[in-house]
């Protein structure tokens, strides 16, 4: 037997939308529906585990299926915020920002069902943490990786403006950082190709 993967173990390991089926009128209650599991762990044949938690994006959208208007939660996208590895001695953190603005501003309204992406990835830390703290209190950098996005007109789709305001995210570098590993990586023009300094 191999390595065992669990999804959506966790309530914060899934995203939800609402149930609005009109057939459960007038009882509708918008019970949550799974849209994605997120892979909750890694259990190898050791025991030892991969643990990995989330950040779930949500906003309210009114619906007035039974008649009534009503206020729903619905989960726009769910992404890592950080693995952790087994005895809590080390893990990976992910660290991003609310402001992208390559979507359309008519999903932000609330009666939009969309699922799309308002973060975008900044920075990736890798993080020693000597003692074993459940909470990470003292960590130690060992690496650390920055994204370098493109600026207007250097993007994968530089005529086009999302209603929103803003090109379509484009990754241009990679920043290494930490003990052996400072440099600045490019996303290679071919799949065989790396291009980093």
């Amino acid at each position: 037997m191999g390595n065992e993967y669990y999804f959506g173990l966790e309530d914060t390991d899934r995203a939800h939308y609402p149930n609005l089926d009109p057939e459960l009128c007038p009882n509708q209650d918008g019970d949550p529906v799974t849209w994605r599991w997120a892979l909750s762990k890694i259990r190898n044949i050791y025991g030892e585990e991969l643990i990995f938690n989330y950040s779930i994006a949500s906003k309210w959208v009114g619906s007035d299926i039974c008649g009534e208007m009503r206020n729903y939660g619905v989960d726009l996208d769910i992404y890592p915020s950080e693995i952790r590895y087994p005895n809590l001695r080390y893990r990976v953190v992910f660290e991003a920002s609310t402001n992208r603005l390559d979507f359309a501003n008519e999903w932000e309204t609330p009666y939009s069902y969309i699922f799309y992406q308002r973060t975008r990835l900044n920075r990736i830390v890798i993080q020693h943490n000597p003692d074993g703290d459940v909470n990470f209190n003292d960590v130690e950098e060992v690496r650390s990786y920055d994204l370098v996005y493109a600026s207007s007109g250097q993007t994968i789709f530089p005529n086009y403006t999302w209603t929103e305001g803003g090109n379509t995210l484009t990754l241009v570098e990679i920043h290494e950082h930490g003990e052996g590993g400072a440099g600045r990586c490019q996303p290679p023009p071919s799949p065989t190709r790396t291009a980093c300094t």
